[in-house]
């Protein structure tokens, strides 16, 4: 990892940080992943939102 992908790579662990200690649960995928199985993604978007507790 060169330049702005270590940038980038230290920015999203600190998103990610942030984000959990706000009660948030992240998930990312590849733009790829998302051209090439939306229905993976959309089932791991789904049982993501299933497994979390209500409010």
């Amino acid at each position: 990892m060169f330049g702005s992908a270590v940038h980038n790579d230290l920015t999203e662990t600190n998103d990610d940080a942030f984000f959990t200690e706000q009660g948030y649960r992240v998930l990312r995928f590849w733009n790829s992943e998302i051209n090439r199985n939306l229905a993976g993604v959309l089932q791991v978007i789904g049982e993501a939102v299933s497994s979390s507790p209500s409010p």
